[in-house]
């Protein structure tokens, strides 16, 4: 077992649940930073954005 582990799968970053390639979490992380914000701040904005019937729910769980 003297032999590297060789990765079929494209290079991935475990930065967040969301998987993205290593160029995309680069171009992530300086649209964050120029925001002056976390990735997963964005990330979730940017979910909202799309989803807005969900941000309802976030607060309403958190009222409770």
């Amino acid at each position: 077992m003297s032999q590297a582990n060789i990765q079929t799968k494209e290079n991935r970053t475990e930065g967040s649940m969301v998987r993205f390639t290593t160029n995309q979490w680069k171009h992530l992380k300086k649209l964050a930073f120029d925001n002056e914000k976390q990735p997963a701040v964005l990330i979730r904005e940017a979910f909202f954005k799309v989803y807005p019937e969900l941000e309802s729910v976030d607060a309403e769980n958190i009222e409770k």
